[in-house]
């Protein structure tokens, strides 16, 4: 997890669900982000933690 895809502009906003994440173990907003053939839907919580982690280690 060494780069996470930017949005194609940072003014659009990025299309989010609810989802249960195994990893919190709870239901909670995801962001849908897409790329040249791939598609994620990745955790809120666990990206900014993931995030948090990485500015720390610095």
């Amino acid at each position: 997890m060494s780069c996470w895809p930017e949005p194609a502009s940072f003014h659009e906003a990025l299309p989010k669900t609810i989802k249960y994440c195994k990893i919190c173990q709870r239901e909670t907003p995801h962001q849908i982000r897409g790329g040249p053939d791939v598609v994620a839907v990745i955790c809120i919580s666990c990206l900014e933690r993931a995030l948090r982690y990485q500015l720390d280690r610095d």
